[in-house]
């Protein structure tokens, strides 16, 4: 079964992102049409975001619970105790300085913080 809605198009149980252009459809597998990944199969960039672009849900919930400000979290983003790491498990770059780590994704936004140790 084909749906087509918008730009995402579902084949079956698979939903690839592809286009509709003057009536055509492009089909799975044309090379203009990518499909959706999971985190863990996305790819990071030979360069990490420098800069905060946003939080997530989760991230904003984990900051308040951890006690984290957005002055602090930023910092960690700018002046971590070494480069950042790529988790590719979860799509983020993973931040640190001292026990303080703070995650975020390709797009910049926070995902999460946490304490090692």
């Amino acid at each position: 079964m084909i749906i087509v809605s918008g730009a995402a198009i579902a084949v079956g149980n698979a939903l690839v992102i592809g286009s509709v252009v003057e009536g055509i459809v492009y089909a799975v597998g044309d090379s203009r049409i990518e499909p959706i990944k999971k985190p863990s199969q996305a790819k990071g960039s030979d360069s990490p975001p420098t800069r905060i672009t946003g939080y997530r849900d989760h991230g904003v919930g984990r900051a308040d619970q951890r006690r984290l400000g957005m002055d602090e979290i930023e910092d960690i983003v700018d002046n971590p105790d070494r480069p950042p790491e790529w988790q590719p498990k979860y799509g983020t770059w993973r931040y640190q300085r001292g026990n303080k780590v703070v995650t975020v994704n390709t797009a910049g936004e926070v995902v999460t913080t946490f304490t090692t140790g």
